[in-house]
């Protein structure tokens, strides 16, 4: 991981191996790569922090899937991108899930309940999951609905 003394004075990173310096920050016509800072909806300057931050988030490795997330839907907001954490129980990490206007109500209806959910999933290098982008939203029965182990006598007689 990157820390502020990583960063020289003249401010270089080193993205995929190649060199990145102020002068690649400038708008210049004679390049195709122009790298821009946003804040929401704000452009924002680069500091020695959010360099470094740039640069453990680019070098970091990650890979894409589709695939589900299964949790307790916990936080569902409005603010910035809206989105809602799952927390899933073998990392016990919330992982956010990104939601369009079509599924806001649906997660908000679910708050509070263990769901799955099926999309793009992000993950890191180690298999552990970062992020979704949400597709679907499958809630789980209640414990209420779901069948007492009395209620399966008889099913698999004549097989024990």
């Amino acid at each position: 991981m990157a820390t502020p003394d990583d960063i020289d004075a003249e401010l270089t990173l080193e993205i995929s191996g190649q060199n990145v310096t102020p002068e690649k920050f400038e708008d210049n016509k004679n390049s195709d790569t122009v790298i821009r800072f946003w804040n929401g909806k704000q452009p924002t300057g680069l500091t020695c922090k959010s360099a470094v931050h740039a640069a453990n988030i680019l070098n970091k490795r990650s890979f894409q899937d589709h695939g589900s997330i299964e949790g307790c839907l916990d936080m569902v907001t409005l603010r910035g991108n809206q989105h809602f954490n799952v927390y899933e129980p073998i990392w016990d990490e919330p992982i956010r899930c990104n939601i369009n206007d079509d599924l806001i109500e649906e997660a908000a209806k679910y708050f509070g309940r263990r769901v799955a959910v099926y999309g793009m999933v992000r993950y890191q290098e180690d298999g552990s999951p970062i992020s979704i982008t949400v597709e679907e939203i499958a809630p789980f029965p209640d414990a209420a609905e779901l069948l007492d182990f009395r209620d399966l006598k008889g099913i698999l007689k004549g097989y024990a």
